[in-house]
């Protein structure tokens, strides 16, 4: 291979990992992938917020930020294989898994494709504003909708600012990637052949989401052997944000407790 293939090589690998401040001393990596629509740097105020033990590493996916050109995926199935491929060298110290929405469902396909493929398990995982993965979409898709229905729904769904649904240059610029996203939501199937995974999860769920609350979230402990335990917290569909003090309280404490833990085990 050329030298030129592999620093190309390096880079197109590299597109996918985005840390906020890259910490070597952490003790564990915590990995988070965003919402539909969203892009790695919803999560780069996280890393000021916790504990300095966390390195934060936002997954940034397809057609948006630095890889806006690059075709966004609209089947789970072939993004979760790509990104696992390189993921692999960043499992090398203790890590954890958290998603949003559509980040849920891809860090729980994540986890899945760890486990099928024996590399190291994730401490915990954390699932966001989204119903367990074997409970059905009752919802109508929205993701062909007609371009102001769709506007209209993106409206509801409170997560994207009045200014960005108003502007109908950017709207087009990033509709094409809103709608890959929706579709790749609205047609996932649950593989009824996954086995339960072997680690510990947490739920959160907004008390006024209508999407995702109640016992179609509550059942994300069936896909587990671990520990499951459900929070619930103030807010809508995107209480990520407006209860972000609460949430990462929760991730802090399931985080350091995990470390205390750990650095007690190699003690004995």
């Amino acid at each position: 291979m050329k030298s030129t293939d592999c620093f190309a090589s390096h880079i197109k690998k590299n597109q996918w990992f985005s840390f906020p401040k890259e910490n070597s001393e952490a003790d564990l990596r915590l990995f988070c992938l965003p919402y539909a629509g969203g892009s790695s740097h919803v999560y780069y105020p996280w890393q000021d917020k916790l504990s300095s033990d966390i390195e934060i590493c936002a997954i940034q996916l397809p057609g948006r930020g630095i890889r806006f050109t690059e075709t966004p995926y609209t089947d789970h199935k072939k993004m979760v294989i790509d990104l696992v491929d390189d993921m692999v060298e960043y499992l090398d110290k203790p890590y954890a898994l958290f998603g949003h929405s559509m980040g849920a469902l891809l860090a729980y396909e994540v986890a899945q494709e760890i486990k099928k493929r024996g590399l190291p398990q994730a401490s915990h995982l954390f699932v966001s504003g989204r119903r367990a993965m074997h409970i059905n979409n009752e919802s109508q898709p929205i993701h062909d909708l007609p371009e102001e229905q769709l506007i209209s729904e993106l409206k509801k769904l409170n997560g994207t600012p009045a200014e960005v649904l108003e502007n109908k240059d950017l709207m087009s610029l990033v509709l094409p990637m809103i709608r890959a996203d929706f579709q790749l939501c609205e047609t996932y199937l649950h593989n009824v052949e996954h086995k339960k995974l072997d680690l510990n999860i947490t739920s959160f769920e907004g008390v006024n989401d209508h999407k995702a609350r109640g016992i179609n979230v509550s059942a994300w402990q069936d896909l587990t052997s671990g520990i499951y335990q459900g929070i619930q917290l103030s807010g809508d569909h995107f209480f990520i944000h407006s209860s972000e003090q609460k949430l990462l309280e929760n991730i802090n404490h399931h985080l350091n407790d995990y470390l205390k833990d750990k650095d007690q085990l190699l003690a004995m």
